[in-house]
C-alpha cells in the first residue's frame, strides 16, 4: 500500500469517527433544536480525497456532497476506489453540543 492510499484510508477512518461521535453526542443532548437535521447532516461529506487501491501513487482532491462520508467503489475502471469526504456539519454539531451556554445578564 502506497502513501496516498494509507493517507486516504486514515482520512476515511477519521471522517467516520467524527460522524459517529457527532451523531452520538447529538442524540444524547436534550433540548437541541433540529436534532434530526443535525444527525442527518453529520452523515454528509463536503470535501475530501479519492484514491485507487489497485494503482499506487494517485491522489485526487474531491469536492461536492456525498452521503455516506466514505464510499468504496469496487466496479470502478481503475480498480477499487475509496472516496472519503469530511463531515463539516458533524464538527459544527459537536461544537454546538459542547459550546458553553452564555446566559444574558450574568
Amino acid at each position: 500500500m502506497g502513501g496516498s492510499q494509507i493517507f486516504v484510508v486514515v482520512f476515511a477512518a477519521v471522517s467516520i469517527g467524527v460522524s459517529l461521535v457527532a451523531i452520538w453526542h447529538v442524540s444524547k443532548i436534550s433540548g437541541l433544536k433540529g436534532k434530526p437535521f443535525w444527525i442527518a447532516g453529520s452523515l454528509v461529506g463536503f470535501g475530501g480525497f479519492t484514491t485507487s487501491l489497485s494503482l499506487p501513487g494517485d491522489l485526487y482532491i474531491s469536492f461536492g456532497l456525498q452521503i455516506p462520508v466514505v464510499m468504496l467503489l469496487t466496479k470502478a475502471s481503475p480498480g477499487t476506489v475509496i472516496k472519503a469526504m469530511f463531515p463539516f456539519i458533524a464538527v459544527v454539531a459537536l461544537a454546538k453540543c459542547h459550546w458553553p451556554k452564555i446566559t444574558p445578564g450574568i
